[in-house]
């Protein structure tokens, strides 16, 4: 409150002629972040002292109401057990632990920590009630065990999960806050380097998704040239996202398509070529030498931004893969479409992908960085396969479709196609103009070559990639390998044929990390 009354006491705060009102308004949103993450604390900590005296039912729902629905923006799996237990049933003390449990898995959704809540007095004894944050200090992304404290990069899913919950209303109170969180930012937490740790919790400052579309770290990456030549400007996603937020862009269209789109500008053009950046950080800080900490602390970051939070740390990543929101989601919803998944129910371009990371570990802990980029090169083409694996699944559902329709599966492919043409670009311009003149709107019928045509396209760089179409796959009638001709491939070594790529997918994770020492 004395934060906030601070603000506004100035008399010029709310000048837009100067621009202060700009800088006030970021202010309070920051302040109102964290006084209503601190007003969750007691709300919480009531809730667990009426299930632990077992109060009677009217206590308990009371809090339950105020803090379950609060959990709607965190994982929904944890939404949706709590609600069970404790809306929609009496509570049952037989449960309790399993309660404790998935609350205490919340508390970093919720903006608050373990020692924030506390230990309820008289129930020291019994370790499930309360947790420690060191405990989640080297936090465990679906399998991916970082040595470096990244939970918070992990929580820029936790942004645009709460954006698009936003976006999901016509409600223009509520599209306003959900620009609010893309530009300052809401779950991912920052130090502001103006303050000593002592004040951390006053003066936190929040990482926002516009921060990461702004980066300078995204210059000088592998594509960058190739899509700012292609959009002509090295902002434009950013450009793009506030436009449709200010309704300068698509501005008579619905919800549903201006949410579309903003989500998927975040997931390709800005999550996507900011995780390039901190790929290449990893890599400049493992050539300079006798940096191995700043590289190995990149690479964590590479990981929390390919996978983020929300995914849990069960390998493989969240049972339901509907809960994530990053490259890491895409990949595996894309697996299931594509009939794309290992034995152990994840897309086998995550296994990829994970074998990747942890190799890539185990090369910066060894100063192995001639191999490190070759690794970083190879996941960068990897965590494609999902977005080409989605321009086909678009073109297939929008062949049938006029081009002046506002069906929202038009928007999506331009959106993911529209990604990919410069990086197609890059190594076959026939293959981007494919991309160009079936999944963009012409004035002309959609997909006029077929989806066929589309996933074909992928073929004339799959040398470059050194990804066959297998990781593809098959959906619906389209095959991505229906026209591969290997007595057409080059034979310089760069790629692998289909079926024996197809098994170095499947590589155990546990090799990888037995033999990194030698890689």
């Amino acid at each position: 409150y004395e934060t906030l009354s601070s603000i506004l006491s100035d008399d010029t705060a709310c000048d837009e002629d100067s621009g202060k009102a700009v800088a006030t308004v970021e202010s309070m949103w920051r302040t109102n972040v964290q006084l209503t993450s601190s007003m969750m604390i007691p709300l919480i900590q009531h809730l667990i002292i009426a299930m632990l005296e077992n109060q009677d039912q009217l206590f308990i729902d009371v809090y339950a109401k105020m803090v379950v629905p609060q959990l709607a923006v965190c994982r929904h799996s944890n939404y949706v057990y709590l609600t069970e237990v404790l809306l929609d049933n009496v509570y049952d003390e037989t449960k309790l632990h399993k309660i404790m449990t998935v609350l205490q898995d919340s508390y970093g959704c919720l903006g608050i920590t373990c020692e924030d809540i506390g230990k309820p007095q008289g129930y020291y004894g019994d370790s499930y009630l309360f947790c420690s944050d060191e405990d989640y200090a080297e936090p465990v992304l679906a399998g991916y065990v970082a040595t470096a404290d990244v939970r918070e990069q992990a929580k820029i899913d936790l942004d645009i999960h709460h954006m698009k919950i936003l976006m999901s209303f016509e409600n223009e109170h509520y599209w306003t806050m959900a620009k609010y969180i893309y530009m300052y930012g809401k779950n991912s937490k920052q130090k502001d380097p103006n303050f000593d740790d002592d004040f951390e919790q006053l003066f936190t400052n929040f990482r926002s998704l516009h921060s990461l579309a702004r980066s300078d770290l995204r210059q000088g990456t592998l594509f960058y040239n190739e899509i700012v030549s292609y959009t002509d400007n090295p902002y434009y996603a950013d450009y793009y996202i506030m436009d449709v937020f200010n309704k300068d862009r698509h501005g008579s269209v619905s919800a549903e398509v201006r949410s579309a789109i903003i989500s998927n500008m975040i997931l390709t053009q800005v999550i996507y070529s900011y995780v390039l950046g901190e790929l290449n950080d990893a890599l400049e800080h493992c050539n300079t030498g006798k940096r191995s900490k700043e590289s190995s602390e990149a690479w964590d970051e590479v990981a929390a931004y390919i996978i983020g939070s929300l995914e849990g740390s069960e390998l493989g990543g969240a049972d339901d893969f509907s809960e994530g929101e990053l490259l890491w989601s895409l990949g595996n919803k894309r697996g299931v479409e594509f009939n794309r998944v290992n034995d152990d129910g994840y897309a086998i371009v995550n296994s990829a992908v994970m074998n990747y990371l942890l190799s890539g570990k185990g090369q910066i802990e060894h100063d192995n960085c001639d191999n490190l980029e070759r690794t970083t090169k190879n996941l960068s083409h990897m965590l494609l396969i999902p977005a080409i694996q989605t321009v086909v699944k678009y073109a297939l559902s929008n062949q049938f479709l006029p081009f002046s329709s506002d069906d929202v599966d038009i928007y999506n492919g331009e959106i993911f196609a529209k990604f990919l043409i410069p990086i197609y670009g890059k190594y076959s311009q026939g293959s981007a103009k494919t991309l160009q003149n079936n999944m963009i709107r012409n004035f002309q019928s959609l997909v006029g070559d077929g989806p066929q045509a589309v996933a074909d396209a992928y073929l004339d760089i799959a040398d470059d990639f050194g990804i066959q179409c297998e990781f593809i796959g098959k959906s619906f009638e389209v095959n991505a390998c229906l026209n591969y001709k290997p007595e057409l491939k080059s034979s310089s070594g760069a790629s692998t044929a289909p079926s024996s790529i197809w098994r170095l997918a499947g590589v155990s994770i546990f090799l990888v990390v037995l033999f990194h020492s030698i890689l």
